[in-house]
């Protein structure tokens, strides 16, 4: 089977045979009917509106949802040295500052060389 090449000077008749189809198929559908204008003694069926008046009124804008709230960024809190715990002084949510104390250990074992150690230098430096 050997294909033909498209033929440009064939559009304008495939465009009238479709343009002259489509109207007959148009006519067909529409029934034949006559336009209103034909028949000025014939009266359209009365169709039935329903109206509101609109008012201004208040906007709320407020959303009322239920859920939990998930922080974005979190954080471990360790401490460098071993002990108990003898005070926490913040509350959890709350915003803290830089060299804020936030929580106290006992350290009675690290005073204790300190002050061994302090004794030990003033004893090496007379």
């Amino acid at each position: 089977m050997k294909v033909q090449p498209f033929n440009h000077k064939s559009i304008p008749v495939h465009l009238l045979f479709t343009t002259l189809i489509a109207s007959l198929l148009f006519a067909g559908f529409n029934g034949g009917n006559k336009p209103a204008a034909a028949n000025p003694n014939a009266s359209a069926p009365a169709t039935a509106i329903e109206t509101i008046v609109v008012q201004p009124q208040p906007l709320d804008r407020k959303i009322n949802i239920t859920g939990s709230i998930i922080a974005n960024e979190e954080i471990e809190l360790r401490s460098e040295a071993t002990g108990k715990v003898t005070g926490i002084f913040f509350t959890e949510g709350s915003r803290v500052t830089k060299g804020q104390l936030l929580v106290k250990i006992n350290d009675s074992n690290l005073q204790a060389q300190l002050k061994r150690l302090v004794l030990q230098d003033t004893l090496l430096s007379r």
